[in-house]
């Protein structure tokens, strides 16, 4: 382990100095995302930046998706499959297309990013762990879905042009969660408040991608603001407890009737079979 540690040492210390803050960023993610990446998602993870306004500018784009491995050198490996993107699988791409996923090279590269070790000399910048990254997710998730949900009401046509939309829609709340709510920073929980808010676009958007009221949070591209039910059914139908209790701290109310066939929080959670999420609301006094 020594001798890797040495190694990525020497690695991660030749990066650039330009873009080093970027490598580190995506290692965070290739680190700990929570199904393997596919290449076209670590590009565009590459050039998002969720301290900057706006967290994405596509106008720094890369040429071709594999050009961010020669920012990744002897990291990450690539591994080739068979996929087929449908809205209820989330690690393909497009019909009969190959799909190319990233993966780090070696799981000692994650062992050093979160060691003591790193933090003993010029790799300190990539140092994490594993709460840090998954709040980095978290924050980036938010700051990118809010950015595009600003101007954009999602089409599937928009959604295909645009990689990374559907993990930031299926995880972001799975990789908040993993963070203790006493630990959230008042950046994330901006964030979380306004993709949360009644009847915003960037709540639509998340529904119009990943509908909780299927059974397979399939996507429904005709969903309108008059067909949203409030965000706490959706956080309690995601199992995002903590997300939910952050809400009823914030005055939302545990009893109020979704327009949805579930009706309220409880029975959505209930319908979904999340029972940590069913107990938190009746111990909240859902009726």
């Amino acid at each position: 382990m020594l001798f890797r540690s040495a190694t990525y040492h020497r690695i991660l210390t030749n990066i650039d100095p330009e873009y080093q803050r970027q490598v580190a960023s995506t290692l965070k993610w290739l680190a700990f995302s929570l199904r393997p990446l596919t290449l076209d998602e670590v590009a565009e993870i590459f050039i998002l930046d969720h301290e900057n306004d706006p967290p994405l500018d596509e106008g720094n784009k890369l040429f071709q998706p594999e050009d961010v491995l020669n920012y990744l050198p002897s990291l990450v490996t690539k591994i080739q499959t068979e996929g087929s993107r449908n809205f209820s699988e989330i690690e393909t791409i497009r019909n009969g297309e190959q799909v190319i996923k990233i993966r780090l090279a070696h799981f000692s590269i994650k062992e050093y990013l979160t060691s003591a070790r790193i933090n003993q000399g010029p790799a300190k910048e990539f140092s994490t762990t594993e709460m840090h990254a998954h709040l980095h997710i978290s924050e980036a998730c938010l700051a990118y879905h809010l950015h595009l949900s600003r101007t954009t009401l999602v089409t599937e046509e928009e959604y295909r042009r645009l990689a990374l939309w559907e993990y930031i829609v299926q995880n972001w709340h799975r990789h908040l969660e993993s963070v203790p709510q006493d630990s959230w920073t008042p950046f994330v929980t901006g964030l979380a408040l306004k993709l949360l808010a009644p009847k915003s676009q960037g709540l639509l958007n998340m529904i119009r991608i990943s509908d909780p009221d299927n059974y397979k949070n399939e996507a429904t591209w005709d969903k309108t603001f008059d067909q949203l039910s409030a965000p706490l059914y959706y956080t309690a139908a995601l199992d995002a407890v903590q997300i939910t209790a952050f809400l009823l701290d914030k005055g939302h109310v545990i009893n109020e009737q979704s327009r949805r066939f579930c009706g309220f929080a409880l029975q959505a959670a209930a319908w979904k079979g999340h029972q940590n999420a069913v107990n938190f609301l009746l111990d909240r006094g859902a009726d």
